[in-house]
């Protein structure tokens, strides 16, 4: 498929075609790792400690849903990349978020010659540039290791090459277009949706010619099916063979069903407008070209062709976001690319446009004004986030009183008075400590939000952790008093707790509190001075090391 300006760009004289683009998406990488690096050292949250975690077992050897490793309905894809991340670069928070800032400008990459191969250079330059500030926002958590930043390269780069193998059918592209989309859905199930566009893209294109071939139609249909199955079918290959197949596949596929239909739809519409809104807030111009370029792409007879391909994108992109309604701040990055490709086509457009009047400017210096004016508002808007030296605050900026900064500190007391044999119970959702620590846990709830909820396997859960919790005999205990950590319903089994209060005083003594106290102070008390301190606010922990000879 041929852009659809090509036949302009073919008058341009070489030396431009070659390198002023060029410049400009490398003025855009440089700009994007300047604003991220020096955020690289930000403390992990809870998602992130998660997968940091179950990276670090990999590269122990111990592999993810095996008991009592770490059991949780995501797909291990993510896991894998951090295990990756983490062997190559360290394993520090700052190492985390350098492969965050590689797959980032990877994704910017793609995401620029994929619009280039439609709409041409500058709607090209416009997304990527768009893409690289969207993508970074406070609203989306963007700064964050999460896996829907690797899930967008992925599915950008299979989308890509689907295009190409379009263009001119070479199997290997085809295959390679398969297969990355499957890696997508590896490391997150949401994947689906770009696969299901994927696939009924490739089937419209092939319908349309004129000269089908049912034959040549069915080969390539079941060579792109045959990419996708690869990562997927590995996958299981892995699992069987470690012989923890049967936790993986309840964790990913059964209990990942019921988990999608747990929250009720009223919940899902007031959860999608508290993110949404201020999403677009933070950077309103830019959602406004976005809608331009929508009414653009309606109306202009050049890029009409198109609509099939940027509808659809724009379509399932939303759709990635939809799943069980849950439509938390990074879910949305799964749009970004549709939303960011609309906005190159409102300046690619509006050059066109303006180009036939006569303008002391010419009619690209109008556009490029346009959304030099849209990024900066954005950028204005997040100034105060993105230029936040103080890391810890920054946590608290976008997070409020969750444990991400103290856990280092929690960490840290941990490792300094235990072995690498004694293992660590977290009675909450703060995996990154165990991260830090460089302890095992005890069970393979690293987190406990399952457990909280409504659902047939809830209290099952909750004898699990206790009975593995017993087995373990852990050489610490941390209880966390945080709500976010929990997530408690009205009609949440109560059993964990119940047991824990005489579990404890049982076998255990207090000898550390962490008492948050507001966003800017927090009170450290450890051994002999946390015994008897009573907590002046409702966020804290406590840590708990088992009495001798018990």
């Amino acid at each position: 498929m041929a852009g659809i300006n090509s036949k302009k760009t073919r008058q341009i004289p070489k030396r431009h075609f070659n390198y002023w683009p060029l410049l400009i998406i490398l003025i855009i990488i440089i700009m994007t790792a300047l604003l991220r690096i020096p955020l690289l050292n930000v403390p992990l949250e809870r998602d992130e400690g998660e997968y940091a975690y179950a990276g670090q077992l990999i590269l122990q050897g111990i592999w993810p849903y095996h008991a009592p490793s770490l059991y949780k309905y995501k797909m291990p894809g993510a896991y894998f990349i951090y295990a990756i991340i983490l062997a190559l670069f360290g394993q520090t928070p700052v190492a985390i978020h350098t492969g965050l800032l590689l797959a980032n400008l990877a994704a910017i990459i793609v995401l620029f010659l994929l619009t280039r191969k439609l709409f041409g250079h500058i709607a090209a330059l416009t997304a990527a540039a768009a893409y690289s500030i969207l993508s970074i926002s406070p609203s989306v958590l963007g700064i964050f290791a999460h896996s829907e930043h690797f899930v967008v390269l992925a599915a950008l780069a299979g989308i890509l090459l689907l295009l190409e193998s379009i263009d001119s059918y070479r199997w290997p592209k085809l295959f390679a277009a398969g297969a990355l989309l499957g890696s997508a859905f590896v490391i997150r199930q949401h994947a689906a949706a770009f696969i299901l566009f994927a696939a009924l893209y490739f089937l419209y294109t092939e319908l349309k010619k004129k000269s089908l071939s049912l034959k040549c139609l069915l080969s390539k249909g079941l060579l792109f099916c045959a990419g996708l199955a690869v990562p997927f079918f590995v996958t299981c290959a892995i699992f069987l063979a470690v012989g923890v197949f049967d936790r993986f596949w309840f964790w990913t596929f059964i209990y990942a069903r019921k988990y999608l239909s747990m929250l009720p739809f009223s919940v899902g519409i007031n959860m999608f407008r508290l993110t949404a809104i201020p999403m677009i807030a933070s950077s309103p111009l830019l959602w406004i070209l976005a809608a331009i370029g929508f009414i653009a792409l309606l109306c202009s007879r050049k890029i009409r062709m198109l609509i099939p391909f940027t509808l659809g994108f724009l379509a399932f992109s939303f759709l990635a976001v939809c799943p069980g309604l849950y439509f938390r701040e990074h879910y949305f990055i799964f749009l970004l690319p549709a939303v960011a490709l609309l906005i190159g086509i409102a300046v690619d457009s509006t050059a066109q446009l303006l180009s036939k009047f006569n303008f002391f400017l010419p009619g690209k210096a109008f556009a490029i004004l346009f959304i030099l004016i849209a990024l900066y508002q954005s950028f204005y808007n997040q100034y105060s986030f993105l230029f936040q030296r103080d890391l810890n605050r920054l946590s608290r900026m976008t997070y409020g009183p969750n444990p991400f900064p103290e856990s280092l500190n929690i960490a840290a007391y941990i490792k300094e008075n235990s072995s690498k044999n004694d293992s660590v119970a977290i009675l909450g959702s703060e995996p990154q400590i165990l991260f830090y620590a460089q302890r095992h846990s005890a069970t393979g709830y690293t987190d406990t939000y399952e457990m909280m909820k409504k659902h047939d396997y809830a209290l099952q859960m909750q004898k699990e952790m206790i009975q593995e919790i017993e087995q373990a005999r852990p050489r610490f205990l941390v209880f966390v008093n945080v709500l976010a950590s929990w997530v408690h319903q009205p009609d949440s089994k109560t059993l964990i707790f119940d047991w824990f209060r005489k579990y404890q005083s049982k076998y255990y003594q207090q000898v550390g509190v962490v008492d948050i106290i507001s966003n800017t102070s927090t009170v450290y008390l450890w051994n002999e001075q946390s015994v008897g301190y009573t907590p002046k606010s409702e966020y804290w922990i406590s840590v708990f090391k088992r009495k001798n000879n018990l």
